[in-house]
């Protein structure tokens, strides 16, 4: 009876571990695809606002002239215009980082969209907008673009 015993505990302790390997690789999987709906979801976002740029010729226009030479000096509703299109784009990158911190974004991928937000704080009208909409956006993400934008002030 204490052999059957054992014998039943030995397998009762392997349908565990197999178990356990079992749900690693499913939460494995699980990761993988979250992954890649995130990275998904983040070019669909980037597609959509290049959309309203690329395939408007108005937009495209105002898009060009804020970033020359800020928003202050367009007209209305050109200036509304360019304060949608900028706030928007700064919310996906926003929610980049959010995706990031939550590591669901690589290092390197997150990266390039650092860079990309340096070479944006250089134009007037990105900074115009984020002067007047900083304080709308989640504080370790302000502390990034607030970071990003003394590094130009010093000519970085």
């Amino acid at each position: 009876m204490s052999n059957l015993n054992e014998r039943l505990t030995l397998a009762a302790n392997l349908s565990v571990v197999v178990g356990i390997a079992f749900l690693a690789v499913e939460l494995h999987q699980n990761t993988q695809a979250i992954h890649g709906q995130t990275r998904d979801s983040i070019t669909e976002k980037q597609m959509t606002y290049y959309g309203w740029i690329g395939l408007n010729r108005d937009a495209a226009g105002v898009f060009q002239r804020g970033n020359a030479i800020g928003v202050l000096d367009l007209e209305e509703p050109e200036r509304q215009m360019y304060r949608m299109l900028v706030a928007g784009i700064l919310r996906e990158f926003e929610n980049s980082r959010y995706q990031y911190e939550q590591g669901l974004f690589a290092p390197e991928e997150f990266q390039a969209r650092v860079v990309r937000w340096q070479r944006m704080m250089h134009y007037q009208g990105w900074r115009d907008i984020w002067d007047d909409e900083r304080e709308t956006f989640a504080p370790r993400f302000r502390a990034e673009i607030d970071r990003i934008v003394a590094e130009v002030d010093q000519g970085g």
